[in-house]
């Protein structure tokens, strides 16, 4: 379709093709117009129509005011109000309402009295109906204007429903009047007040529209209007008062409210004609501005007809007149062949452009006419200068300025372009060298040796450019020769390099000649040996050595021998101080036979020896104090043992371990510690004499080797007066003061051993018998400790394949209740028979356990034996038994502890509650902290939480209400002693009233007696154990025991 359309318009001349348009442009302007003018005739009926519904509602008002019961009011006949309709009704489709309306009329008007009222209402409802259909039929409800919209409101709405309210209102003072009991008079004051409350309402909407209409009104509409709105208003507020003094004075007549009442209808009636009228009036005025702006815009539509009718001639001259010149003079030159003529004609517009670059286009083939002549001279020209540049061997290019194209290449050239044929120089130089090429080109007009790394060829080289200006082919251009320097300019960076890193070296370097005289050195070896290079040069490498050149007289003839040499030598600075240095020296040899050079390379290490002597230190000393550590203190007790042997003197060696300083360290924290040992360590030093060694073996542990001493009493002295005094005395450490103990081990060569290891184990031995004994005190070594160690070390030999063997088994006490005298539940004890040792007590074999770190292991198989115990006591029978396990301080502290719990709970369907954990007093408060968080994740678990032997330590009572433990264990030794010893007797009261306070239970171990468990049943005691109700037992024995028990005779007991 598109190309018919094209082919038939490009037939037409241009007169005609802006025919064509200006016809478009008719029939859009007609087009638009038609619109208009169509909406402003809709717009027009509209009007209309809301006219014939304001006159509608106007004929039927007389007839609702006499319904509503003014007096002043006529009621038109059946025959005005049918004349209404068909005058006013057409399209309304209000005709089935008018006759609802006229029969309700007339069946009012034929009604008797007593009906009248009732017949009056029905006419009024279906009267209303009436209005609301012609004002929703007669776009009043839809008008678009504010100010004709508020006065529609108070046409449709505002007026009809308060003559309702003026009707309904005398109804209901009427039937007040007639109510006999005190709820119909309660029911009749709400409908009132619910009227009262609408003609409220109905004010107030009146009052608003009459302000919106003013307010949107363009005319003189509040000055029409404004009379009868405030008459209306003032009359409505009467007609409120009279209706309400009406109701509450019900035994009155309603003589006072008619007159108010008929005043209201007057006003209304005054109010509502008045407001037809003037919505009559604006919307007439409405109807002529629709006409009015409807002829305007057909004026409008005519004359911009005859505007653009003027405009497409003018334009169409304009046109066609240099169109029809141009074509004669393309005519003209297609006959001719003149290319000198030239169309005339002066516009800035596309067709003036289109002259113009006709005339050019005749001008620039006229030009190439002549061009093409003298390019076929100049074509020989250019072909004699691109043999010339192809004859010559060396690298040339000639490059068009300013572009840079590539005109001609010889062979040898074509390796430097790397197959470009467009700027090489772009890729050939970098832009700053670039830069200053062709300034220099345009300065002079030639540039000679210019030096260059050129990049354009297959792999960077150096080269030096040589260039001319010329004309080339009738061209601007230049005339660039290549000379390669890669080889030149290798070796000159290979110098530079060289010379750099000889500067630039960190170590000394000294050139030394065959005569053996310095010829150069670097900055370095001037920095390490202060000397300047003037000072150095001519002289000998003598001046740099500290003992004058001798060792260089032996150096030099295996250094010519060997061609390489390299050691440490002791160098000399200008200042005369001397430095440790290590030398490599080299031979530069300028033939087989024939020494040109030596290069000598100092290092300065004076740091590396700095370094040695501290680790060396570091290695034979004790970082944190100072002091000798293990390994040096086994060489000086080594040489101490030689001198003594051969000075026939003896020699003492003392253990040393600080008492409870682990409790210092955890408590007030590892700074603390680090201070504390760094105070005794002092007084241990200053307590013997310089030729003694004080040595910190680790931890708290320290040794002391007393060289020469006469003997034991020596040694003795030495402790008892100056090391443990010394050392009792209060450390000032952070500003805190400190006390401390120590427990000594003493040991003498040769009585107690002949060579180290025995010394330092008998110490040891010695040390450990004095921490037993109490602490704060020295002991000799004796064979007898020396047969305790071995009986420990059997035991914790035998201890560690115990479990595996068989040979432990759990012992199970009662505890029983104090008021029932049940067993409630047993203690879970371990044994242990060695076929080796016989049957080893838990006070042995405990203890090395919780040394050797064996006690974990037991600890985890006594947790699954008494839970099998419990679940195999359960289906025998004997019922959900508590079984209590004392834990260890060291297993408490390993992380798998309540994993292990959980897993035998679980293994052996034990519920959490029914097992016990006990716990020393000196295990929870030795580290509280750490056995905080364990403590809660096996409280966790369900368990219940014992302390056990309470009394004997040393609790911090704050801890104790932290720690989530449900039961007090009151130690055997206040039990057994209460009978004898009246304050053993309050403590244990004390501690059960304690207990009590804190919500816990508390448990009386060590009962042995029927006093002593008369007496704690007495003070409230809860619990009570002991070998008065049964010694521990094997399972078989303990389930007979129970069997055969009763709580009477246990009590009874």
């Amino acid at each position: 379709m598109l190309n018919f359309l094209s082919r038939r318009l490009g037939r037409l001349s241009v007169g005609r093709k802006l025919l064509v348009i200006y016809l478009l442009d008719l029939t859009a302007v007609i087009f638009i117009s038609g619109i208009l003018i169509n909406e402003k005739f809709i717009a027009i009926d509209f009007g209309r129509k809301e006219a014939a519904g304001t006159a509608y509602i106007d004929g039927v008002r007389p007839t609702l005011m006499a319904l509503a019961g003014w007096q002043g009011a006529r009621a038109a006949d059946d025959a005005t109000l049918a004349r209404v309709e068909r005058h006013w009704g057409e399209g309304m489709q209000s005709a089935e309402a008018s006759r609802h309306f006229r029969h309700d009329a007339q069946a009012w008007r034929r009604a008797p009295q007593p009906e009248r009222d009732a017949a009056a209402r029905a006419a009024l409802e279906s009267g209303r109906a009436l209005v609301t259909r012609v004002g929703n039929q007669s776009n009043l409800i839809l008008d678009p204007d504010l100010d004709s919209y508020y006065t529609m409101s108070l046409l449709l709405l505002r007026f009809p429903e308060l003559m309702e309210l003026g009707a309904a209102m005398r109804s209901q003072l009427v039937a007040h009047r007639q109510t006999r009991t005190p709820l119909e008079r309660t029911e009749s004051n709400t409908r009132f007040f619910i009227l009262e409350g609408r003609l409220d309402t109905v004010a107030a909407a009146i009052r608003s529209d009459y302000g919106e209409a003013f307010a949107a009104a363009r005319g003189p509409l509040a000055g029409a209007l404004d009379a009868s709105r405030g008459r209306l208003l003032s009359a409505i507020e009467d007609f409120r008062r009279a209706a309400r003094a009406a109701q509450e004075q019900d035994s009155a007549p309603l003589a006072a409210f008619d007159p108010a009442q008929q005043a209201l209808f007057a006003r209304l009636d005054e109010a509502w004609s008045a407001t037809s009228r003037e919505m009559s009036t604006l919307l007439a005025v409405r109807e002529h501005g629709f006409f009015t702006r409807m002829w305007l815009h057909l004026g409008t539509a005519l004359f911009l007809l005859l505007l653009i009718l003027s405009a497409v001639f003018y334009v169409a001259r304009q046109i066609s007149k240099p169109l029809r010149r141009l074509s004669d003079v393309v005519d003209t030159v297609r006959r001719t062949g003149d290319h000198t003529l030239r169309a005339s004609w002066h516009s800035n517009d596309e067709i003036g452009r289109l002259v113009v670059g006709f005339n050019d286009m005749l001008a620039q083939l006229d030009r190439e006419r002549r061009i093409q002549q003298e390019l076929a001279a100049s074509a020989r020209a250019a072909d004699a200068q691109r043999e010339l540049v192809e004859s010559i061997p060396i690298p040339l290019m000639v490059t068009a300025i300013p572009g840079h194209e590539v005109l001609n290449a010889n062979a040898p050239a074509q390796a430097w372009l790397g197959g470009r044929s467009q700027d090489p120089w772009a890729q050939g130089l970098e832009p700053g060298v670039r830069a200053r090429f062709f300034q220099q080109l345009a300065d002079r007009r030639a540039v000679d040796e210019f030096e260059v790394r050129w990049q354009g060829g297959g792999a960077p080289g150096w080269a030096v450019l040589s260039a001319r200006l010329i004309h080339y082919q009738g061209q601007e251009a230049m005339l660039t020769a290549f000379t390669p320097i890669n080889q030149l300019k290798h070796m000159e960076q290979r110098l530079k390099l060289w010379a750099k890193v000889f500067e630039a070296s960190s170590e000394g370097i000294l050139i030394i000649n065959a005569e053996h005289d310095i010829i150069t050195v670097n900055n370095a070896l001037c920095r390490g040996t202060g000397h300047d290079l003037a000072d150095l040069v001519g002289q000998s490498p003598a001046l740099l050595l500290a003992d004058d050149g001798a060792h260089l007289r032996t150096l030099w003839p295996a250094l010519d021998k060997r061609g390489a040499w390299q050691g440490e030598v002791l160098m000399r600075r200008r200042d005369g101080h001397a430095y440790p240095a290590w030398i490599v020296a080299s031979v530069v040899r300028d033939g087989p036979d024939r020494i040109s050079h030596y290069i000598f390379t100092s290092i300065d290490i004076s740091d590396r020896k700095r370094s040695e002597e501290r680790i060396r230190y570091l290695a034979l000393h004790d970082v944190l104090t100072g002091l000798p550590n293990r390994s040096l203190c086994a060489e000086r007790l080594r040489e101490a043992i030689d001198r003594a042997q051969s000075a026939g003197r003896g020699v003492g060696v003392l253990f040393i371990d600080l008492d409870r300083f682990k409790n210092i360290n955890d408590s007030l924290g590892h700074h603390v510690g680090d201070a504390l040992l760094r105070s005794v360590a002092q007084r241990f030093a200053d307590s013997v004499r310089p030729v003694d060694t004080v040595s910190r073996l680790g931890g708290d542990e320290f040794m002391v080797i007393l060289d020469g001493v006469r003997g034991s009493d020596d040694l003795a002295a030495v402790v008892e007066q100056r090391i443990l005094p010394a050392v009792r005395e209060p450390h000032e450490v952070h500003g805190s003061r400190l006390y401390v103990s120590c427990s000594v081990g003493m040991a003498m060569y040769p009585e107690d051993g002949a060579d180290i290891d025995t010394l330092m184990r008998h110490a040891d031995m010695a040390m450990y018998d004095s921490k037993s004994s109490g602490r704060d005190t020295a002991r000799f070594f004796t064979p007898a400790m020396n047969a305790r160690a071995q009986q420990r070390q059997q035991v914790e030999s035998c201890l560690r394949h115990a479990i595996e063997r068989g040979e432990l088994w759990l012992a199970y006490q009662p505890r029983i209740e104090a008021g029932s005298g049940r067993t409630i539940g047993v203690e879970a004890l371990l044994r242990w028979h060695s076929p080796e040792l016989g049957a080893v007590p838990p006070a042995e074999f405990i203890p090395i356990a919780e040394e050797s770190g064996q006690i974990v292991a037991l600890g985890d198989w006594v947790i699954q034996q008494a839970c099998a115990q419990h679940d195999a006591w359960r289906r025998s029978g004997l019922g959900e038994l508590t079984v209590s396990l004392n834990m260890s301080a060291v297993q408490l502290r390993t992380s798998g502890v309540p994993e292990v719990l959980r897993a035998a709970l679980a293994r052996h369907q034990v519920n959490p509650a029914h097992l016990e954990v006990e716990l020393t007093e000196s295990t929870l408060m030795e580290t509280a902290e750490e056995t905080m968080a364990q403590l809660h994740a096996l409280k966790a678990l369900g368990l219940t939480l014992s302390i056990d032997d309470f009394g004997t330590g040393y609790s911090n009572l704050n801890y104790l209400n932290r720690f989530p433990i449900d039961k007090l264990k009151i130690d055997r030794s206040f039990v057994q002693q209460m009978l004898e010893d009246p304050a053993q007797l309050a403590i244990a009261r004390a501690i059960i009233g304690l207990g009590h306070t804190l919500g816990l239970r508390v448990v009386a171990e060590g009962v042995e007696r029927p006093e002593h468990a008369q007496m704690l049943h007495a003070a409230r005691c809860d619990e009570l154990q002991g070998f008065h109700f049964g010694r521990p037992m094997p399972p078989a024995e303990l389930e007979r025991w129970l069997r055969s028990q009763r709580p009477a005779e246990l009590v009874a007991a």
